[in-house]
């Protein structure tokens, strides 16, 4: 059997939702296309990808079109088990593609023998903004979105098993996928999302940094902790994102997962697919030397951004947060925090004034005040 052509299920097979893959790409063609090459293998066969740029500018779209056409391995790419890819055993059809503009009414279909949309942006959104540009030109014909980071690879049964999990329950509207450093295959990342605690503003990813030699827990018991779905690895349902809207844009990077799983809270649980496999590099464009700061920076501001939207009782507390880490980089003379905290303190009345309230369904349940009742969220710096 070639590992390049995992089996598919039969056309005569039971129905299977219909799944647009969401890839974000901003100056990052090369994570892209190996994504991509894992993704064109998958065991699942109604899907469909769309690459949205973020105006990298950089000729991203047209990099990944050239591998399109003379699909290559490249030596620097991993041997993951698990992983299929199109390009495995050396002998790569061409994969059909083609270039649309974003459109908020949803694309229309492309020809059969076409999988791949490249869809150019002339807007760097934010991973945030991408997706939903990516989910609004998916449009309608699709059951659910993926959304997956473009630093990642797949196990080609992944998609299935995300999709299972979903239809499990119709209230499950994020299903998290189990992730893996990719440079550290046997090493997890985070089963599924996030756990939350009652007190305070830290975050702490399921299983991180474990390798489960006995095997993975069991589903009950990760969903049971479940408070957030990791943004490397989300799927969502169409009815979720037509429900609970679009992802927040103003935060542009970090904490859009958390406020989307938490507009939700009430109405809408978290699901886990144990059997979805998908292993990140992690940070990807936004870890580089050149990024780093801005990142940081995104980071802080979002602190007060999100804890002004669903917690603002706890704004004073956030404020001394600020301040201690501000000592500690001064102390340690680290001076890109010391720039970045203070920056971020600075403008702390004007961040937490500027957080606009998200789009809550009904069903969620409010306080007296017609606000999402304060739940306990913890969010790591």
């Amino acid at each position: 059997m070639s590992l390049a052509s995992p089996p598919r299920a039969s056309p005569s097979a039971a129905y299977s939702p219909a799944v647009a893959i969401i890839l974000v790409n901003y100056r990052d063609a090369h994570d892209t296309i190996e994504c991509l090459d894992s993704l064109l293998a998958l065991d699942y066969p109604t899907f469909e990808v769309f690459v949205i740029d973020n105006d990298s500018r950089d000729e991203s779209l047209q990099a990944i079109a050239h591998w399109c056409d003379r699909p290559r391995r490249v030596a620097s790419w991993k041997n993951l088990v698990g992983v299929y890819s199109h390009t495995r055993d050396g002998k790569c059809k061409p994969v059909a593609y083609r270039f649309v503009e974003p459109c908020t009414a949803g694309l229309p279909a492309p020809p059969s023998e076409c999988k791949v949309s490249l869809v150019a942006s002339n807007t760097n959104s934010g991973f945030a903004g991408g997706c939903n540009v990516g989910i609004r030109s998916a449009g309608q014909r699709f059951d659910y979105f993926w959304l997956l980071n473009t630093d990642t690879v797949v196990d080609h049964k992944a998609l299935r098993a995300l999709v299972d999990r979903a239809t499990v329950n119709s209230k499950i509207g994020m299903v998290g996928a189990t992730i893996w450093y990719y440079n550290q295959p046997e090493t997890a990342q985070a089963l599924g999302g996030a756990s939350v605690s009652a007190q305070g503003l830290v975050f702490k990813n399921i299983g991180d940094r474990e390798r489960f030699p006995a095997g993975l827990p069991d589903i009950t018991d990760v969903e049971a902790k479940l408070g957030l779905v990791l943004g490397a690895s989300i799927l969502v349902s169409n009815a979720y994102f037509k429900n609970v809207g679009p992802i927040q844009e103003d935060y542009f990077l970090y904490f859009e997962e958390y406020d989307w799983a938490l507009r939700a809270r009430g109405a809408w649980s978290l699901g886990w697919a144990r059997g979805a496999m998908v292993y990140h590099k992690g940070g990807g464009s936004s870890t580089r030397t050149s990024l780093h700061t801005f990142a940081m920076a995104l980071r802080y501001r979002n602190l007060v951004r999100f804890t002004a939207r669903f917690l603002p009782e706890r704004l004073p507390e956030v404020r001394r947060q600020l301040w201690h880490h501000f000592a500690r980089y001064l102390a340690q003379g680290r001076w890109r925090g010391i720039w970045v905290v203070g920056g971020a303190l600075r403008h702390f009345s004007a961040l937490a004034a500027s957080a606009r309230p998200g789009d809550v369904p009904t069903s969620t349940p409010l306080d007296a005040h017609g606000n999402p009742r304060p739940v306990a969220i913890e969010v790591g710096l």
